[in-house]
């Protein structure tokens, strides 16, 4: 993984990738850990990384929820009847 003041953007990205593979009991660490670094020192030279770990984190739970909410709902819509949501069709 690049350095995260490298100036590429690059460690954003490389971070962003490696949340998907991190399980949610990780994700909540990282979120929690993060924040409460960024509370124990808030002229920490690291702020800004340790914020963007929370983003990042943060996101990809996020994700993970709506995927799960999408899933249901299509399950609710299959369920009723209703045959053109997202393209699907009860079969």
């Amino acid at each position: 993984m690049s350095d995260y003041n490298d100036g590429t953007g690059q460690w954003h990205s490389a971070y962003m990738t490696s949340t998907k593979s991190m399980d949610s009991d990780s994700l909540r660490y990282v979120i929690e850990d993060c924040r409460n670094a960024m509370h124990a020192m808030p002229d920490n030279p690291k702020w800004g990384q340790y914020a963007d770990e929370v983003h990042y984190c943060t996101m990809e739970l996020r994700r993970r929820a709506k995927k799960v909410r999408d899933r249901q709902l299509r399950e609710v819509m299959r369920g009723v009847g209703f045959q053109a949501f997202h393209g699907e069709t009860n079969a």
